[in-house]
């Protein structure tokens, strides 16, 4: 019984940590017309899985909402 408690508080403290949040900027390098530009938008108190999914969807609306005027790579990074 002791080692089935203890290994309930281990899953129960890993799936703690997966549950934090965070501050988190995403920076996205666009192209626009052949120009470089660097635009960093910061995401606020998320979790690391929630900013990534942001911050893909911040690429995906560049790249596809342009007409092929613009492209953009973004990553994101706990701030």
């Amino acid at each position: 019984m002791k080692k089935f408690t203890i290994a309930v508080a281990t899953v129960l403290a890993l799936g703690g940590l997966n549950a934090c949040t965070s501050d988190y900027v995403c920076t996205c390098d666009v192209t626009v017309f052949g120009f470089p530009v660097s635009v960093d938008t910061t995401f606020t108190d998320v979790s690391r899985g929630d900013a990534e999914d942001e911050c893909q969807a911040l690429e995906d609306e560049t790249n596809e909402g342009s007409g092929g005027l613009a492209t953009a790579s973004c990553e994101a990074a706990k701030a």
